[in-house]
């Protein structure tokens, strides 16, 4: 019984220098060693929720379409520009003439010395009587403007006439007044006077400046069939054409 008694409170004395050596001390609860993690990196988790597909809704605006406006499909404007102030129905196949300058003796075949009535058809349109020359093609007034003019009121005269219906009308060239001078007459007026039975002798201007003096204008005198020069200020007549 004693010994039994020592060898308990031998055990004893040797567990106590167990637990000194563990460095436990008495009455320290052992820790759970499954509860001792490594607590090197303490940084939350990241939760975030990982990069999602783009849902957001693409681009559904329509595509440039085609220009659908309309073209222009109207039609030129062919339409005849008017000469007439009268509105007269029968200017319409008597367009402007064209006019053959000084110096282009090709524009029309040269006029006979001796034209004739049958060169000229006398035409009476919108109440006036026109002369039509069938070699030049020019259409004249067969009443020369009454009076007399210096070159530039002569021009003004004929821009300004209403003759015929038509509002074309000018001073002639110096070669498209001489082409009405007829050169069988021997007395005056030299000019086809079945054509033109109103007309006098004398000057008459022409659109044609002299070019070596230009305060000087060509005229045609239907006295005796000449032509010559003279300062713009002189009066002379004045016979319109188109």
């Amino acid at each position: 019984m004693a010994r039994c008694a020592r060898a308990l409170v031998v055990l004893f004395v040797a567990l106590a220098g167990c637990n000194g050596l563990l460095g436990i001390k008495e009455g320290e609860p052992l820790e759970d060693a499954a509860l001792i993690a490594d607590t090197g990196d303490t940084g939350a988790e990241d939760t975030n929720t990982a990069d999602t597909a783009d849902t957001s809704t693409a681009d559904t605006s329509t595509a440039d379409t085609a220009d659908t406006s309309t073209v222009d499909t109207s039609i030129a404007d062919t339409s005849t520009v008017d000469t007439s102030d009268a509105g007269c129905s029968e200017l319409t196949a008597y367009p402007p003439a064209k006019g053959c300058p000084d110096f282009a003796w090709a524009c029309w075949p040269i006029a006979p010395d001796s034209p004739g009535a049958a060169n000229y058809t006398v035409k009476a349109i919108c109440g006036d009587k026109v002369v039509i020359d069938k070699t030049t093609g020019l259409m004249w007034a067969q009443d020369e403007e009454p009076g007399t003019f210096n070159v530039a009121q002569a021009k003004a005269r004929c821009a300004g006439s209403k003759r015929a219906g038509f509002s074309d009308w000018r001073l002639p060239s110096r070669i498209e007044l001489t082409s009405l001078v007829d050169r069988s007459r021997a007395t005056a007026p030299t000019i086809e006077v079945t054509a033109f039975p109103s007309a006098s002798g004398g000057a008459f201007w022409s659109s044609s400046v002299y070019a070596p003096s230009t305060n000087n204008v060509w005229y045609v005198g239907f006295t005796r069939g000449y032509t010559y020069y003279t300062a713009e200020t002189i009066a002379y007549g004045a016979r319109c054409v188109r």
